[in-house]
């Protein structure tokens, strides 16, 4: 969330700050309900941001414009990508019910954002202006 907060204040790119923002809102319900499920269960979650966001953030704060659209971007799509594959397993294979269904119901978000970033970060990449249909309005 962090990375996306820096999107907004550093993108010059529409669509890389409306995906942020969309980002910012939804992993906040998911981090909230996902605290409530960890709190119920005794459940320490790791803190936020770990260290490797950390670093990037540092990075991608002292470049501007289209590089930092493009490295936000492929970070995005990184991150995007390792948490759709950890809830797929979680939705095929937690042990705990809750958890299972948890995942399940949070997959669908988070394969759109992984769909949008994919997008944008080509679109980005490839030096066209990034596309306002890709990000569904609020």
């Amino acid at each position: 969330m962090e990375l996306a907060k820096l999107a907004l204040e550093k993108s010059d790119d529409q669509g890389v700050k409306d995906l942020a923002q969309k980002v910012i809102a939804d992993h906040g319900k998911t981090v909230e309900e996902l605290e409530a499920i960890a709190m119920q269960k005794n459940i320490t979650l790791p803190p936020t941001p770990g260290e490797n966001h950390v670093e990037k953030i540092k990075d991608l704060s002292e470049i501007s414009g289209v590089d930092f659209d493009i490295g936000y971007m492929e970070q995005a799509v990184a991150d995007r990508s390792k948490v759709v594959s950890l809830f797929e397993v979680a939705s095929e294979e937690a042990d705990d019910p809750e958890i299972k269904d948890f995942a399940i119901k949070s997959l669908p978000k988070l394969k759109q954002h992984q769909e949008i970033a994919k997008e944008l970060r080509d679109s980005v990449s490839n030096g066209m202006e990034s596309f306002e249909r890709v990000v569904p309005s609020p």
